[in-house]
């Protein structure tokens, strides 16, 4: 049985990885379908419940940010014990999101729901609030906006991007 569900996320930071910035970490204007999912996700905590976001509503005017990262991973250069990075990031982010879910485990979470990258937890991610409203005067178009990384109807399946003209209109985008 599927349903549409309504929440709304807010964070410090948030960061959409666009893969054609390369290695500079660049991000999305606005989250990825995937990135949606996987707030969703964290509440359904099964994994045959599949939440797929139906639209988006971005409540707060989109502000960029730049943001230190530390990495410890094997591309290191030999010899030290890290090096730093910067990112661009989303500051302050706001969204409305509906969602169309099979099931939902209540008040359980797999992990902490956050925005693009663990680093940035989300701050609220609950039921709409009135005091939030769509940024209706905001319109983009992200050409090629990466959708998923792995298939979303097969839980576990292999590595298979899938991209989209992505379009803001009035401050909602749609993925369909």
């Amino acid at each position: 049985m599927n349903y549409d569900i309504d929440l709304e996320v807010k964070g410090l930071f948030a960061m959409y990885h666009d893969p054609s910035t390369g290695s500079s970490f660049g991000t999305y204007p606005f989250p990825t379908a995937g990135a949606l999912t996987q707030m969703a996700s964290s509440i359904a905590r099964i994994h045959g419940a599949w939440p797929c976001p139906i639209h988006v509503g971005v409540c707060r005017p989109i502000e960029f940010g730049s943001h230190m990262c530390n990495y410890h991973g094997i591309y290191r250069k030999a010899g030290t014990d890290n090096f730093q990075f910067p990112t661009t990031v989303i500051v302050r982010p706001v969204y409305k999101v509906r969602y169309r879910i099979a099931r939902r485990n209540r008040d359980r979470h797999l992990h902490t729901p956050f925005l693009g990258r663990k680093d940035f937890p989300a701050s609220y991610l609950g039921p709409l609030r009135d005091t939030t409203s769509v940024c209706s005067d905001l319109n983009l178009e992200v050409p090629q906006m990466l959708r998923y990384t792995f298939p979303p109807e097969i839980f576990g399946s292999s590595f298979s991007p899938s991209f989209k003209d992505t379009f803001c209109r009035a401050g909602v985008i749609a993925y369909d």
